[in-house]
């Protein structure tokens, strides 16, 4: 019953900004800064729903609301109205308990509102390994003193809306967000396209910046692997302008030392403008993107971190279908192709049961794939960075997403992302993915495998540990032993495990998110 009582709610000051009220999983509004997902009926009614039960737990339990929802109750009261939404939009009862499950659903057992069922029944995050390969931060500056990191972290939901906007998603909130306010054990932090490095709101060298500084905060452990952003489209396609960007790999990569994987944007335009979406490029162009691959292959890097799907602003839809990625990956069998996103919403495409040749969505990255001959588990890896935290409000869009992918891609391939620090903390995410189940009715009519906990460990870190030459298990014991976990888990014990249930998105809005395309003039990934 202690689970509940959290003391740092009740310790608050009057004067404190209110918290919102709100569920622990987010169904709102959000955006990554590429795309603004407006919140469907079914996941407001979802919302409205929890909000009820929490109502009624409070009352239960005679504690504030805000207790109830930052609590194993609250989350998985929250994940069973995300079943019963989904039930009521097909006709059935809105209790939570047997809704949905003809399609996807998160399973919490029959009485979520039960204290010590809930915390029986939900899954512990602390106990995985977590190696999420799509974060981001942005920095005006080259560097940032971390010498007050650990002292600056312990308020537990800092409101980044009376700061600078800047510092809202600054290297140092981005490691609050990863590393205390989740139980995510390795992170890879990604680029963003820009023009050229000045102009960019987090340059390469940066990025390596923040992964010496917090790997050397987390005692010499490996808790931060660097992206490297290449566009070579980035002067057109003029040869000798293409030549210098990939001479810039082999010197870059002296500069920073160490490269995790190349990170690109085919779609991207250095014009940033539909008018010259041409300028794209697909990765078996022979002039922009097979020299690229070749070049990074010959510098003993060959993972290829490709952005595709999502609808956003400026960008090529041409060049953001990956249908490019079946023949480049036949042409390159022993390099990896990790397909951000995973084609997700690639044409507005919902994801429904895949059909031979159909193309939208995670489809198009299916065919290309099939016409290819890549089977599963072969060289292509499918990546969930915003695709999940966009379909987990729709278990039953959830189910054909992830069932897919796991059929076709392979359980060895579908890796894990979550495009945070753009929502916030990630922790919501793991949470829900890992009570999240594929119904046996959908098992048995799509030939989807079972998301056993085996799977899903694959998925949130075995995977992408293998892709980047992780020891799981001896990195799991070095980061349990840090002081940066040790700084963790007293914050856990003082403010509460669930305290990220108030972590909310950096972008809620339309505002937020026409203000940093504005304000940086790039398109976030």
């Amino acid at each position: 019953m202690s689970d509940f009582r959290q003391r740092w709610l009740r310790s608050r000051k009057r004067t404190d900004p209110e918290l919102p009220l709100k569920t622990p999983i987010h169904l709102g509004d959000r955006s990554n800064g590429e795309y603004f997902w407006e919140a469907s009926p079914q996941e407001r009614l979802a919302e409205k729903l929890a909000l009820e039960k929490a109502e009624e737990g409070a009352r239960r339990y005679n504690i504030d609301r805000r207790e109830f929802l930052a609590s194993a109750m609250g989350v998985a009261t929250t994940l069973a109205m995300m079943n019963a939404a989904q039930g009521c939009s097909d006709g059935g009862s809105s209790n939570g308990g047997g809704a949905g499950r003809d399609g996807g659903y998160y399973d919490v057992g029959p009485d979520p509102m039960d204290a010590d069922a809930a915390c029986a029944k939900l899954v512990d995050p602390s106990k995985e390994f977590i190696f999420d390969i799509q974060t981001h931060h942005v920095t005006r500056s080259e560097t940032t003193a971390f010498a007050d990191f650990l002292r600056g972290q312990m308020h537990y939901a800092r409101a980044c809306g009376t700061q600078d906007p800047v510092a809202c998603f600054s290297r140092n909130e981005w490691a609050r967000l990863m590393f205390l306010e989740s139980d995510t054990t390795v992170a890879v932090l990604s680029g963003l396209p820009a023009k050229d490095e000045q102009s960019s709101p987090i340059s390469n060298f940066e990025i390596a910046e923040t992964r010496d500084a917090v790997n050397a905060i987390a005692a010499g452990t490996q808790r931060v692997v660097n992206h490297h952003m290449v566009l070579p489209n980035r002067g057109g396609r003029d040869a000798a302008k293409v030549a210098a960007e990939l001479d810039a790999m082999e010197s870059n990569l002296q500069r920073v030392g160490k490269i995790g994987a190349w990170k690109t944007y085919p779609a991207w335009s250095p014009a940033n403008s539909v008018a010259s979406a041409l300028d794209g490029y697909r990765y078996d162009d022979a002039v922009l993107g097979v020299p690229m691959v070749e070049r990074g292959m010959a510098l003993g890097i060959k993972t290829f971190c490709i952005h595709k799907g999502l609808p956003i602003p400026g960008f090529s839809t041409e060049f953001n279908d990956p249908r490019d990625i079946g023949v480049i990956a036949k042409r390159f069998p022993e390099a990896n192709f990790v397909v951000y996103h995973s084609g997700f919403l690639n044409g507005g495409q919902w994801e429904e049961p895949y059909t031979a040749g159909s193309r939208g969505g995670t489809n198009s990255l299916i065919t290309a794939m099939l016409e290819n001959d890549i089977g599963p588990n072969q060289n292509v890896y499918a990546e969930l960075g915003t695709t999940w935290q966009f379909a987990k409000g729709s278990p039953t869009m959830a189910a054909h997403l992830l069932g897919k992918l796991l059929k076709y891609v392979g359980e060895n391939n579908v890796v894990w992302g979550t495009d945070c620090m753009w929502y916030g903390s990630p922790q919501e995410q793991i949470t829900a993915f890992l009570q999240f189940e594929i119904s046996e009715e959908f098992q048995r009519l799509h030939e989807y495998p079972a998301l056993t906990i085996e799977r899903k460990r694959k998925i949130l870190g075995l995977n992408a540990a293998r892709i980047y030459g992780v020891d799981p298990v001896a990195m799991r014991c070095a980061v349990d032993a840090s002081e940066l976990a040790q700084f963790k888990r007293a914050l856990d014990a003082e403010y509460g495990k669930y305290r990220w249930a108030y972590e909310l998105p950096k972008l809620r809005t339309r505002r937020d998110f026409w203000r940093v395309l504005r304000e940086h003039d790039f398109r976030p990934g």
